[in-house]
């Protein structure tokens, strides 16, 4: 298993610091310095306890510091100022598990470009104002149908039922 590139606690505000700080969190081998910018082998970014608002660069930066970003399987974004996702996540197809958790996500339109993630299967939203939301499970039962697993806590049988009944409620009164 590849390392964890672990950058928590950093007062990180702005995703392009994370390569000036590469160096801080994982120290070249040896002290062999380069001209050549450095990258790493990670299938785990951590970037929670920050002051991230925005991860709209995040593809450009993984692939300025991992050596194969797109091979991720686990992005911890917990505990930051995020409002929204953007498009960003959708690019790292191979994600596994994704913490969003004590952000400020409100809306269920920032979580539609998940809906590519078919490997997705845990998910943290709690702490974040769409988390207060009635339908909240059972909209990321339904639009995330690989999970099984939201905020730690397993999805049953009963909620995939339950989410179905929900979602085709919605669809009729959608059409009405």
């Amino acid at each position: 298993m590849s390392a964890v590139l672990d950058f928590s606690f950093l007062s990180i505000v702005e995703l392009e610091e994370l390569s000036s700080k590469l160096e801080i969190v994982k120290p070249a081998k040896d002290g062999v310095e380069s001209d050549q910018p450095r990258r790493v082998r990670a299938q785990c970014l951590r970037l929670c306890n920050n002051s991230i608002e925005s991860i709209d660069t995040l593809p450009e930066v993984a692939n300025a510091i991992l050596k194969q970003p797109l091979s991720l399987r686990w992005i911890d974004l917990s505990f930051n100022e995020m409002t929204g996702l953007g498009e960003a996540l959708s690019s790292f197809t191979e994600i596994n598990v994704l913490y969003l958790h004590a952000n400020k996500i409100s809306s269920f339109k920032e979580l539609k470009c998940l809906s590519g993630l078919t490997k997705l299967r845990s998910i943290t939203l709690h702490g974040n104002p769409i988390a207060e939301k009635k339908s909240y499970r059972l909209y990321l039962i339904i639009n995330l149908p690989a999970l099984n697993q939201i905020d730690f806590s397993p999805i049953t049988r009963q909620d995939r039922e339950t989410a179905k009944t929900w979602a085709a409620a919605n669809r009729r009164k959608e059409m009405a």
